[in-house]
């Protein structure tokens, strides 16, 4: 046998892993410790796991299992600080992981920062009803419009409807910029950290999405975060959505650097 390690995420060396939690490969999973780090690892056969591997490349559901699998053992080590390592990451021997822990010795103060804190992804819709009402009490040229509309005759409300339903659906779309910049800068003043995506949520019905983020929170910080984002409802035409906690990937300043 071959003695690789499969690399799962940098720690603190005296991380406590969870009792009974094997990896990715069905082996023991183990802290190797050094220059003030730690990793959690799992000694594998190196030429029976790369066969594994290649043999699944186009096998999506076994690569996604163990992939899910991977970021399993990752997730239930979040509250005591980690730095995860890409799904896949494999070192030859013992000594190429000491030798990892002395190249990465820099990284401590980043995962102590990290420590007690989990990641989430916030999603943000906009309250149609509510931003349409108010988009027409804002705009003379709808409000006006829409009072044409209601003593219309039969034979101008068509188009007069048409006017109004194209105003409108214009004045929602540029509107979308500046409530994204709206619950930005609410989030901010919510959570540790804060990493917009450019994508944005799918509509949700017809309420159009408006900011897709990966949030930083300490871990007894989830339920005020609910509260808050359960008020923006009434107070901003903002539908907000929290999901996780996830391992801390998007808060990874330099992701290419932990994957070896």
């Amino acid at each position: 046998m071959s003695s690789a390690y499969y690399l799962y995420a940098f720690t603190r060396p005296d991380l406590r892993l969870e009792p009974g939690l094997m990896g990715v490969a069905g082996g023991q999973l183990e802290v190797i410790a050094g220059h003030g780090l730690g990793v959690i690892a799992e000694a594998v056969d190196a030429a029976a796991f790369k066969s594994a591997l290649g043999a699944h490349d186009d096998d999506p559901t076994w690569i996604a299992a163990k992939a899910l699998h991977h970021d399993t053992v990752i997730n239930q080590h979040l509250t005591q600080g980690v730095l995860p390592l890409r799904f896949g990451t494999l070192l030859e021997d013992r000594a190429g992981v000491e030798r990892l822990l002395g190249e990465s010795a820099s990284l401590r103060s980043r995962l102590e920062a990290l420590r007690g804190k989990l990641e989430f992804t916030v999603r943000v819709w906009a309250d149609a009803e509510v931003l349409k009402t108010r988009l027409v009490q804002s705009n003379p040229r709808l409000e006006d419009l829409q009072v044409q509309l209601e003593s219309a005759g039969t034979g101008t409300a068509y188009l007069l409807q048409r006017r109004f339903s194209d105003g409108l659906a214009l004045a929602l779309r540029s509107s979308i910029p500046q409530m994204r910049v709206v619950a930005c800068a609410g989030l901010s003043d919510l959570v540790d950290g804060l990493k917009p995506f450019e994508r944005l949520p799918k509509a949700q019905g017809e309420h159009p999405g408006v900011l897709e983020a990966a949030v930083l929170l300490d871990e007894k910080d989830e339920g005020l975060l609910l509260g808050e984002l359960a008020q923006w409802r009434d107070r901003l035409a903002l539908i907000a959505e929290l999901s996780g906690p996830f391992a801390p990937y998007n808060f990874v300043q330099d992701p290419d650097e932990l994957a070896p």
